[in-house]
């Protein structure tokens, strides 16, 4: 028989057990949820840096673009002049550049769902851009249809084809007007939250 002494010490022990195995088992919760966060942590911090990356690059490109789009507005005022005063039979215009804005980066965030550990904000900012960009590239869409329509060859509808181009070329430089101010600020947020960490 037991004695009670003995039958205590028993109950101690394992109790000291179980207890020692619940601490472990809410540590090991406790180091994988720190993981776990760490892990969220640094994927949105590479994401925001991948952003910034971009973002960066598209408005190198929209300002390179804006340069050359004020040539071309200017050309293409020139040969309505010479178009309306007779002088001149078809119009002759310098290459149009048009940019190519990049999305990489916010589609791979949204693809790892790394906008969950984003500041609100700073998302709302990112996709308000997103947005003006995806606009950009129908408008510019646009332009390319009516240049490379069987229309726009003919030499009696140059006159046509220059008002539609300054149409929508005015457009698309308002458009990229905006997304170097929206460049700008977010560019600004997301510089102060890296420097953060």
């Amino acid at each position: 028989m037991h004695s009670h002494k003995d039958l205590r010490s028993s109950s101690v022990m394992l109790t000291i057990q179980i207890l020692s195995i619940i601490f472990s088992i809410l540590l090991a919760l406790g180091l994988n949820d720190w993981k776990e966060s760490r892990n969220n942590k640094q994927l949105a911090l590479t994401t925001l840096r991948n952003l910034k990356d971009e973002l960066g690059n598209n408005r190198k490109a929209i300002e390179a673009a804006l340069r050359d789009q004020r040539i071309f507005m200017r050309s293409l005022e020139n040969g309505v002049s010479q178009l309306n005063s007779g002088k001149e039979k078809a119009l002759a215009l310098p290459e149009i550049n048009l940019p190519d804005v990049l999305t990489t980066a916010w589609e791979t965030a949204l693809v790892t769902k790394a906008m969950v550990y984003i500041d609100y904000d700073v998302i709302l900012k990112l996709s308000e851009i997103y947005l003006q960009q995806k606009w950009l590239a129908s408008l510019e869409d646009k332009v390319f249809q009516t240049i490379l329509s069987p229309y726009s060859y003919e030499k009696k509808n140059s006159g046509n084809l220059a008002k539609s181009l300054y149409a929508s070329l005015k457009n698309i430089m308002e458009v990229e007007g905006k997304l170097l101010a929206m460049y700008d600020i977010t560019l600004k947020k997301i510089e102060t939250i890296t420097e953060q960490h």
